[in-house]
């Protein structure tokens, strides 16, 4: 069987809920915008796409192996931003400050995902959550880029155990 797959970090429920608010806040602001419900939010570390079960068992013990070797840490979740552009947006997330533990953990997925055939990116990993993603090219991004509807406090994620 074939699965879209990613490698995600998972995030507590105080900080759904949390995150949650925000989006119930921006959800009456804007039509033509597809918003992740709260019990899906996640940190994506790396998108695998279709991958089938035999895979998928390699993939994990890639992971439990790494994750063995990585300690609990903070991050900090920042202003709304948005992929493509701020003028035509595809993707609405909220940014990640960068982390050292998170910049290597993201470098140690890709490294240990190599060596079992995964192609590595070539881009930077880009640390963020994503809250929605637009279907209506005509939402802009001026109205959401409003830093105190994001989280006022670093959220806190014990994750090498979490990682789904």
């Amino acid at each position: 069987m074939i699965h879209r797959t990613f490698i995600a970090i998972d995030i507590s429920e105080q900080q759904r809920a949390e995150i949650g608010q925000m989006i119930d806040t921006l959800k009456h602001t804007r039509s033509g915008v597809r918003w992740v419900r709260p019990e899906n939010l996640h940190l994506t570390v790396k998108f695998l796409g279709d991958t089938d079960d035999a895979s998928i068992v390699t993939i994990a013990a890639a992971l439990n192996e790494l994750s063995g070797k990585c300690a609990p840490f903070q991050i900090e979740l920042r202003q709304i931003s948005a992929f493509s552009s701020l003028k035509r947006p595809d993707v609405i997330w909220i940014g990640v400050t960068k982390s050292p533990e998170l910049g290597a953990l993201a470098a140690g997925i890709e490294q240990k995902l190599s060596l079992i055939g995964f192609k590595k990116e070539d881009r930077p990993y880009s640390a963020h959550l994503t809250i929605a993603r637009v279907k209506n090219r005509r939402v802009t991004m001026k109205s959401m880029n409003n830093k105190r509807l994001c989280p006022t406090r670093p959220l806190a994620y014990a994750m090498c155990r979490r990682l789904r």
